[in-house]
């Protein structure tokens, strides 16, 4: 994850079957709760499952789950093998929304950016940021569009 190796990696989680999104998401939680993440950890909550989900379901193994974080910045990054972009589905409309097709907007909303990595033909890092004040420093972020 290029623009993100100085975030010390605070827990790597596999995610192999649909009962790991729940297993990942609480230890994302449990370690969120304990830092300057506190207030905001339901939305770190909620991207971790829905990036956790999403690369379940569209992407292909092997799934891991990171969370990095310093005393100003964090970040929960998943990765998956397929080096194709998130897929935003917006011909789906509002509508269809209700139900799916909605988890990177929720991840957009919920966090301070979000984004993605392709790591050539290896796969991809889809990540959400949070800062305890601005912007991170790097540009590195593209947000998931395509």
């Amino acid at each position: 994850m290029r623009g993100r190796d100085d975030l010390p990696v605070l827990a790597t989680i596999t995610v192999s079957a649909p009962p790991d999104v729940g297993t990942c998401r609480r230890s994302i939680a449990r370690l969120a709760r304990d830092t300057w993440l506190g207030p905001r950890v339901e939305d770190v909550v909620l991207a971790t499952s829905e990036l956790a989900s999403n690369a379940l379901e569209h992407g292909s193994p092997p799934v891991r789950c990171r969370l990095l974080m310093n005393g100003s910045r964090a970040v929960v990054a998943v990765f998956d093998a397929r080096p194709d972009a998130p897929a935003t589905h917006p011909e789906v409309g509002v509508a269809a929304m209700t139900e799916r097709h909605r988890g990177l907007s929720m991840i957009e909303a919920v966090s301070d950016r979000c984004g993605y990595a392709v790591t050539g033909d290896a796969g991809k890092w889809v990540f959400a940021e949070w800062w305890t004040a601005g912007p991170a420093s790097d540009d590195e972020g593209t947000r998931p569009t395509a």
